[in-house]
């Protein structure tokens, strides 16, 4: 028998399952699969997890997940329990010196209009797209800057695309911070539309911290906790995305 009173998997997809065949070989009676996700984007191996999805009730005998579509994706229609994340709402409420300090900080007139999105360098976050709205939005707000937190592996492509637009100036990079919570009370406008989302925690700390959210209608319902989130679909014309920023501001 295992030592391993418990093996607990988090999961955005099913295409490496390798984890849960080998708490099965080594006899770990309690195997919990939790699903973060609610589709890929890595489409050729999409077959894949629907196969792997056969063998969920094989493979594992606790099923959890972040939201509803979360748990539709991974587990199909079999039971499963949502585990709502929490955050602490004092850390992440609004504070006027935490929006001067970062302004000061980005070297911002206390008067600029601050987009901003937390998020992975990736493609389901969609950075192609917050940058070439952005692009349009500056086009007749010149007061307005954009501000990008995180890494991945489209960083410097994304890099050289606001280069490439002649943004340089007016988009900033912030890479990892441990601060994040500060950087909320900075923006003007949490910006965040994926072409997936789990159950984004970013959209429920914007709220949190009192920030207009604009968001595609691929993010999960479950986050729009407050009317502070308005939602707007991908396919719509980045005119339309512009023109909703605008009456936001």
């Amino acid at each position: 028998a295992s030592e391993y009173e418990a093996l607990h998997v988090h999961a955005n997809a099913l295409f490496y399952i390798l984890p849960l065949i080998l708490g099965k070989i080594y006899g770990i009676k309690k195997i919990i699969l939790h699903s973060h996700n609610t589709q890929s984007n890595v489409g050729v191996l999409q077959p894949l997890h629907y196969i792997n999805r056969l063998f969920v009730d094989v493979l594992s005998n606790v099923h959890l997940a972040c939201g509803q579509e979360a748990g539709r994706w991974m587990f199909c229609n079999r039971p499963f329990e949502v585990i709502n994340n929490a955050i602490n709402v004092n850390m992440f409420e609004y504070s006027k010196q935490s929006r001067e300090a970062i302004r000061r900080e980005l070297g911002i007139p206390k008067d600029a209009y601050l987009i901003g999105n937390v998020g992975r360098f990736e493609t389901a976050k969609n950075h192609t797209f917050i940058i070439d709205v952005f692009k349009n939005v500056h086009d007749i707000k010149p007061s307005s800057v954009l501000l990008l937190v995180g890494e991945g592996s489209l960083f410097e492509e994304m890099k050289e695309k606001v280069k490439l637009l002649s943004l340089t100036e007016f988009v900033y990079f912030f890479g990892l911070r441990s601060d994040i919570e500060r950087i909320y009370s900075a923006m003007d406008l949490f910006f965040l539309p994926s072409l997936f989302e789990g159950l984004p925690f970013v959209l429920i700390e914007a709220q949190c911290s009192g920030v207009n959210c604009l968001v595609s209608d691929t993010v999960t319902k479950e986050a729009f906790i407050t009317d502070l989130v308005t939602s707007m679909k991908l396919e719509d014309d980045i005119k339309k995305w512009v023109s909703a920023i605008d009456h936001l501001s």
